[in-house]
């Protein structure tokens, strides 16, 4: 059944809009956590960070890692992570679902990072971090020039 020129375009501007407001909350929820880490801010760690939330990842012995999201915010209150790049590379958003791939890049690691979000009580919260995390390739090293 065709739905009518009135109906089609309601529901084309509904389509179109709500996601672009999905992608700017999930990409001020994302930043919450980026900025928090590199800052320490508690209010913005946990204001993203579902108190539920987990950090998953594989362990040095091959085995599933696990990280509770509140003691990850209060180690990154305590520590704060100075100096990493971060750049958020995809967003896929499903609902009240989404998932966001971030690079972050430190002096001695990369990871990536799959951050899974919620649409809870009309506002964007991780719910877990799943990541991987490998030695930053060495630079290869510049010849040291001449002394005069």
């Amino acid at each position: 059944m065709a739905l009518s020129p009135i109906a089609s375009t309601l529901l084309a501007v509904w389509l179109s809009s709500t996601p672009n407001e999905d992608l700017a909350a999930i990409r001020a929820a994302v930043a919450d956590y980026t900025e928090g880490v590199k800052s320490g801010d508690r209010a913005r760690l946990e204001r993203t960070f579902h108190p539920e939330s987990k950090l998953l990842s594989v362990g040095p012995d091959g085995a599933l890692a696990t990280w509770a999201g509140t003691d990850y915010v209060a180690s990154a209150v305590k520590s704060p992570f100075i100096g990493r790049e971060d750049s958020v590379l995809q967003v896929d958003i499903a609902g009240s679902a989404a998932v966001a791939k971030v690079s972050v890049r430190t002096a001695k690691w990369d990871f990536i990072d799959y951050i899974s979000l919620l649409k809870l009580d009309g506002r964007w919260r991780i719910v877990a971090k799943v990541y991987h995390r490998e030695p930053r390739a060495e630079a290869p090293s510049r010849p040291t020039p001449a002394s005069p």
